[in-house]
């Protein structure tokens, strides 16, 4: 079918013969990225196409499905990591090379302002931002590799970062903002941010003109891309500042309608079909029906339940062009959710394939702090590609979520880590089904453990999560455990990749954190209270977990830049842990961390990186005299 408009189709031209891109090897062990299929062969055989499927001999054959791979240098709004300019050329290309090695077709980096616009220093300075010769030098990589680089610059809602400056508040659709960002009922905040700061853009025609000087920056460097992903998902304030009289009249998805069209006329003229994210006029059908036809729609639900087959039928009825979204389940977890991944992937694959999709994108966020390392998301990565490639056999395979694990680990230690012991790809399942383990009801789109360690921001001492149901004395005893043997079964680990040792030292990071949440919550539990207020938790008892804490986030500060830039949004994920590790130390939590460090000492187990990290945090956090003044 070629390359249409809006729409990626097999590029039979482009496969001479072959089963697919071939991988120019980088290093001793390149051998275990080759093509998927080739690899998992059973049940491996069908790729999926719009309405239909279509046997591929052994497994093998040109992409016909649009599958993606959304990798966002700021996940979810805030938080996220920009992957390190000068480490596009390696840590950039190895996922590349994951994506193509799956037999995924597309990628696309999510910003809000983390790309290095001219004239906008003061908005993305500081932040890792992404420049002109970073995209282009990547977008080659791709290219080469039959991967496009599509550009998804939010364009409605998440746009405090640009807003919340005063020479970019006249732009807003509610100048003077509003506090909800900061209480977590919008999505995301930085932690540092002022409590009451604009969030969407005014639906007019002045925030038109800026986007397009935006978009004419943007789009020439993803040269070989004729799409563009402008978001406008979660346009929570719309209709109530600049628009609201509009939005009284008319109604506010009619408000949005008339945007989004303008938009679409804006880049028509610079020859791009545009994606949107579903979510605001999804169960609207006199909206639905309104959607240019050349439109696609971004149909995302991250939970196992989500209604992919129901909207997606609807989509169909209205011949109304859209992708289903899953996601890893990885983001506000730190170890992820495997099942809930798996069963959500395919799913999303599943209803594409019965309801005539584009495609697929499996998506990754950082809501909250971008602290899960990249190998936690791998579960979801290959759960996708796989199911998507084949839905026939995902079905079978998830009758037994023994068999859907084992498969996953399989591809994960084969594919990704070459670890020939399989041991890895195994640690990473079982520790994104930890989750289940702690209390006896789990948290839509997130962990309690996560909940433990993360506060809803500055201003409070007490975790969403209700104790003795969320996570129970049991269920926190019997995490820790397992986590104790996911420890020693790491230690021995021999993997061949490139990136071995930093992933050892990630998977280790991620246990290591979640056994200090395990901590946190038995006392919590063991302050009788359904919500724990962890001012009133005994300094003796909470003073050595803050500590421990805290010695991981120094930690966090060493791994961080291996895998993305030192700006992007690092201080901002650490804030939030330190925030939790300084209540739980408490008056007394200078002596503890004094003897904490000075115990440790003769170990060499800490750099001095992260001593002098941890001890400028206590300083500045107004450490003093043996007085800890909050």
């Amino acid at each position: 079918r070629g390359v249409r408009d809006g729409g990626w189709a097999r590029r039979d031209q482009h496969q001479g013969g072959r089963a697919g891109p071939v991988l120019r090897p980088r290093h001793p062990a390149a051998d275990h990225r080759a093509s998927f299929p080739a690899h998992l062969p059973e049940g491996l055989g069908m790729a999926i196409a719009p309405g239909r499927r279509e046997a591929a001999a052994r497994g093998l054959g040109p992409v016909d499905a649009h599958q993606g791979l959304a990798l966002g240098p700021e996940q979810g709004g805030d938080d996220g990591r920009e992957p390190e300019p000068r480490a596009l050329a390696a840590d950039a290309e190895d996922v590349v090379d994951l994506i193509s090695a799956t037999k995924m077709t597309q990628l696309q980096l999510y910003t809000e302002h983390t790309y290095a616009y001219e004239g906008h220093e003061d908005v993305w300075k500081g932040t890792g931002a992404l420049t002109r010769g970073d995209i282009e030098e990547l977008s080659e990589y791709c290219h080469e590799r039959f991967i496009e680089l599509v550009p998804n610059q939010q364009s409605l809602g998440h746009m405090q970062h640009w807003l919340k400056l005063p020479s970019n508040r006249h732009l807003a659709e509610d100048p003077a903002g509003q506090q909800a960002l900061h209480r977590g009922d919008y999505c995301c905040s930085m932690w540092g941010d002022e409590k009451s700061i604009p969030y969407s853009l005014a639906p007019t025609n002045e925030s038109l003109s800026f986007l397009a000087s935006l978009y004419d920056q943007l789009l020439p460097v993803f040269r070989h891309s004729s799409s563009i992903n402008v978001g406008l998902d979660e346009t929570f304030d719309l209709g109530t500042g600049r628009s609201r009289g509009e939005a009284s009249t008319h109604g506010k998805n009619a408000v949005y309608m008339r945007f989004l069209r303008s938009l679409r006329g804006v880049l028509s003229e610079r020859r791009r079909t545009v994606q949107f994210w579903g979510d605001v006029i999804s169960s609207d059908i006199k909206s639905i029906m309104r959607v240019p036809e050349d439109a696609i729609i971004m149909e995302w639900g991250y939970e196992a339940d989500s209604p992919f087959a129901q909207k997606g039928a609807v989509y169909h009825t209205h011949n109304v062009r859209y992708y289903n979204c899953p996601g890893t389940s990885s983001w506000n977890t730190l170890g992820g959710r495997t099942d809930n991944a798996l069963v959500n992937v395919y799913r999303a694959a599943a209803a594409a394939t019965e309801h005539g999709a584009e495609g697929v994108l499996v998506t990754d966020w950082g809501d909250n702090g971008h602290l899960q390392p990249l190998p936690v998301s791998y579960v979801g990565y290959l759960g996708a590609a796989d199911f998507t490639w084949n839905v026939e056999a995902a079905e079978q395979t998830l009758s037994s979520g023994a068999s859907a694990f084992a498969r996953i680990s399989r591809a994960i230690d084969h594919l990704v880590l070459a670890d020939a012991a399989g041991v890895v790809g195994a640690l990473l399942v079982e520790i994104g089904l930890l989750y289940r383990r702690v209390g006896r009801a789990r948290i839509s789109n997130r962990s309690a453990l996560f909940n433990l360690l993360v506060l809803p921001n500055r201003d409070t001492a007490t975790p969403l999560v209700s104790i003795g149901w969320e996570v129970t004395r049991d269920g926190l005893q019997a995490a820790a455990g397992e986590l104790e043997e996911f420890s020693k079964r790491l230690e021995d680990v021999s993997m061949a990749g490139p990136d071995a040792s930093l992933v050892k030292k990630e998977v280790l990071w991620v246990i290591r954190v979640l056994a200090v949440a395990c901590k946190i919550g038995l006392l919590c539990v063991g302050q009788g209270s359904h919500r724990c207020d962890y001012r009133r938790l005994p300094t003796e008892d909470g003073a050595p977990v803050g500590v421990e804490l805290s010695e991981l986030v120094g930690e966090l500060r060493e791994l961080w830049p291996h895998r993305a830039a030192a700006g992007s949004g690092l201080d901002d994920s650490e804030a939030r842990l330190m925030h939790t590790a300084t209540l739980l130390m408490g008056k007394e939590s200078k002596d503890a961390s004094s003897a904490r460090f000075a115990a440790k000492g003769s170990q060499q187990a800490r750099s001095e990186a992260s001593k002098g990290f941890v001890k400028t945090v206590m300083e500045g956090l107004g450490m003093a005299g043996g007085k800890w003044e909050l």
